[in-house]
């Protein structure tokens, strides 16, 4: 996916993109990890994978500086990204 459609949404919701632990100016923003997309997964002990178990596709924004991960749900990006399509007046 086109990374300008999730950083569109983050900018349009008012989302701070600092980094909330160490305040660094910039984020970087993922969406997949190669053809994997990042995912929450619900996991059982003693925490192997296991298959057809529940998971959450996100948006990951990471921090360079310090390495927090922020998670935003993808299907609601999305979804969003849908309804407001780009218009020529959009920077991203």
């Amino acid at each position: 996916m086109d990374l300008c459609g999730p950083l569109r949404y983050i900018i349009a919701k008012g989302i701070d993109p600092k980094c909330t632990t160490c305040g660094h100016e910039r984020m970087a923003l993922s969406d997949t990890v190669g053809d994997t997309v990042w995912a929450v997964s619900a996991r059982h002990p003693p925490f192997e994978q296991r298959k057809n178990e529940p998971s959450i596709p996100v948006a990951v924004l990471m921090c360079g500086k310090c390495f927090t991960i922020r998670q935003h749900g993808l299907l609601a990006i999305l979804e969003w990204l849908l309804n407001n399509p780009e218009s020529g007046n959009d920077s991203h």
